[in-house]
C-alpha cells in the first residue's frame, strides 16, 4: 500500500468460484491493479483501488465468480466513518497544522554555563568600529542630497 492508494481509497476483496483465474485474466487484460493476491482454501484474496472496484460488475458476471468485500481502508472510508463528528475531526486538523506551523519556528535557544570544566574568563572585546567603509554600516542615509561623504568622514550640509 502507497500513500497514493491510502488517499483514494482501497478494499480488500474475496474472490470465490469456479473460474477465478478467468476473473484475474480479465482484470489484467482492462489494466486492473490488484495487488497482495493471496490464495485461500477455496478462494483468494486480494487489495484493488475504490476506482478499479467500481469496474469490476462486467468482469465478475462475464466470469461468474462472487466477490465479497472484507476489508475497507484509506481517506473516503475514514471521511464517511467520522463524518458526524465533525468538530472532532476539525481539531484534529487543526491541532496538526498548529504543531506544523509551530514547529517551523525556533522558539528559544539557551546556553548554561560550562558545568564539568572551568575556563579562564573571557576577555572583554574592544566595542565595534563602524565607518563609511564596513559592511555593518548602514548607507542608506548617504545618499541624501543634504550629507557629504569624504575619505570616512561625515558632513552634514
Amino acid at each position: 500500500m502507497e500513500f497514493p492508494d491510502f488517499l483514494a481509497g482501497y478494499v480488500r476483496i474475496q474472490v470465490s468460484g469456479d473460474a477465478c483465474e478467468r476473473f484475474f485474466n480479465l482484470c489484467a487484460y482492462h489494466r486492473l491493479k490488484l495487488w497482495r493476491l493471496l490464495p485461500e482454501a477455496e478462494a483468494y484474496t486480494a487489495c484493488i483501488s475504490v476506482r478499479d472496484f467500481r469496474k469490476l460488475k462486467t468482469l465478475v458476471k462475464k466470469s461468474h465468480v462472487r466477490l465479497r468485500i472484507t476489508e475497507r481502508h484509506g481517506l473516503p472510508f475514514f471521511i464517511r466513518k467520522y463524518r458526524r463528528r465533525r468538530l472532532w475531526v476539525l481539531g484534529f486538523l487543526a491541532a496538526v497544522w498548529l504543531l506544523l506551523w509551530l514547529g517551523a519556528h525556533v522558539w528559544r535557544i539557551t546556553l548554561n554555563g560550562n558545568v564539568r570544566q572551568t575556563s579562564p574568563p573571557a576577555k572583554e572585546s574592544p566595542p565595534p568600529r563602524y565607518d563609511l567603509d564596513s559592511h555593518h554600516y548602514c548607507h542608506c542615509w548617504l545618499h541624501h542630497p543634504s550629507v557629504e561623504a569624504k575619505k570616512g568622514k561625515v558632513k552634514l550640509v
